[in-house]
């Protein structure tokens, strides 16, 4: 395994990717006459973070916070820690905990409230599909004529904190799914020969009938709850059969995509490459599976690349029968997915409630920096929204220490994260996301519930029917059906 002390170079992938990101910049510059942040009222503001969990993978040495593994407390605290190195205003980060539909209920709930000061916001962390939605209803301020240069980030990460025009936030992580598979199994040849998902079915099923007595009981684990996740993983199925089976918008523009896209999310249950049980997997879920020896493959975000690396068994990871782990630490890799990855990530906003909106843009371009980055992956593990952040000379340094000066042997190679997130597809731009995604879960959950019980023959059915439901919800509108 490559960890980031020992990254091969960037080379083409980054150049590819910083040309792009100057043409996102000069986009950024076309605001729309976005009119600049009002006059902040205290002299020295506190400025509140609002985040959902932070999954962050360790705090580096000597740790601002000793107790606090999560690189975000980290950097809110070295700021507080270090008053002469930047403007003088105080940060508090809180986090909700809970998934992605508690997370947004609640900053919305406090968006609409027009909460401030002490009892509200003046950051939100969102997830880059929020963006629409907070934007649209005037929740949150675009900056774009205040941010200055924005041409060291990412060209897609930076293009979600855009809408109808304006610039509404700075990108502070992004996400590119990868292709995790078992390297004493399969070759990088073979996972490379891998283009579809029939193809991963034949590879997957030839592999675990000729590995019998290792503990390998799935082909493929991915995420099928009914939450975000089985919206990316149906997404990237469908996308796979074309990229561009849905509008800007998120209506269907290929039926014949989204048709076929069910068919091949049906088939990875009825060949049995996926297991029942994976209808209720989220990203925990999926990672035990493959990091205890019983997956072959697992779809899975960056951060997964170290908690894979750094496992270690215990008595609760016996699988079926009391068959005992076979930890894949030290015989796994990571590869593109063998079709465009969905994008993820999150962005930073100033509320629109907020007394001191020039602070909080402020401490929003210290977040999003060079350095807060290239801590935000190299020892978080998160992947990042510079092109810097990627470089394997920009490690973390005792002199910019804000997020301690090591690094993780074990983040996910840098020049896997550039070429996924070079094909990543952003999801649906609409005001209306989380009800559109609901609807595509909702379809998601049945396809897998009908393959599992071997009900097959469904899928032009149920994608007719989510065609009518997603159009519907990506204009406000109810589902079709009710």
């Amino acid at each position: 395994m490559t960890g980031v002390s020992g990254m091969p170079a960037v080379g083409r992938v980054l150049t590819a990717l910083l040309a792009l990101a100057g043409t996102a910049a000069g986009l950024a510059g076309c605001t729309g006459g976005t009119p600049a942040l009002p006059a902040d009222r205290d002299v020295v503001p506190t400025i509140r973070i609002v985040s959902g969990s932070d999954s962050s993978i360790g705090p580096g040495n000597a740790p601002a916070v000793p107790d606090e593994t999560g690189i975000y407390q980290q950097l809110v605290a070295w700021w507080e820690a270090n008053p002469d190195k930047h403007p003088h205003i105080h940060l508090q980060l809180v986090l909700i905990p809970g998934g992605a539909d508690v997370v947004h209920s609640e900053m919305l709930a406090s968006a609409q409230s027009g909460g401030s000061g002490p009892s509200g916001y003046d950051i939100y962390n969102l997830d880059s599909q929020w963006i629409p939605e907070f934007a649209a209803g005037k929740l949150i301020r675009p900056i774009g004529a205040d941010t200055g240069d924005t041409s060291g980030y990412l060209p897609l990460p930076l293009a979600t904190t855009r809408y109808q025009g304006r610039l509404y936030g700075l990108p502070f992580t992004t996400d590119a799914g990868l292709l995790y598979y078992r390297t004493d199994l399969v070759s990088a040849g073979q996972v490379a020969s891998v283009h579809s998902v029939a193809d991963l079915e034949r590879l997957a099923a030839a592999t675990v009938k000729a590995h019998p007595g290792t503990g390998l009981t799935d082909g493929y684990v991915g995420q099928f709850a009914p939450y975000e996740g089985a919206s990316v993983n149906a997404l990237e199925l469908i996308r796979s059969e074309d990229p561009e089976a849905f509008n800007t918008d998120g209506t269907v523009r290929s039926q014949a995509a989204l048709s076929r896209g069910l068919d091949d999310l049906a088939s990875l249950f009825t060949s049995s490459t996926a297991a029942p049980a994976e209808g209720t997997y989220q990203e925990d879920q999926a990672l035990r599976d493959f990091e205890t020896g019983r997956a072959l493959f697992m779809r899975g975000w960056p951060i997964a690349y170290d908690q894979v690396a750094s496992y270690r068994p215990t008595s609760d990871d016996r699988g079926p029968g009391g068959t005992a782990p076979v930890p894949v630490a030290q015989h796994f890799a990571a590869a593109q997915l063998p079709f465009p990855t969905t994008l993820g990530g999150q962005d930073l906003a100033v509320s629109s409630s907020s007394p001191n909106a020039r602070a909080a843009l402020q401490v929003i371009q210290w977040l999003t920096d060079a350095a807060s980055e290239r801590c935000l992956y190299a020892v978080g593990g998160l992947a990042p929204t510079r092109a810097a952040a990627l470089d394997a000379g920009a490690l973390p340094t005792a002199a910019e220490s804000r997020c301690g000066s090591a690094a993780s042997p074990h983040v996910a190679p840098a020049p896997i994260v550039l070429a996924a997130l070079g094909r990543a597809l952003p999801r649906p731009t609409t005001r209306y996301y989380t009800e559109w995604s609901r609807e595509l879960q909702i379809t998601v959950g049945q396809v897998v519930q009908q393959a599992s019980s071997g009900a097959t023959g469904h899928t032009a059915q149920d994608a007719a029917r989510l065609r009518s439901d997603l159009d519907a919800a990506a204009r406000g509108a109810p589902p079709t059906g009710s």
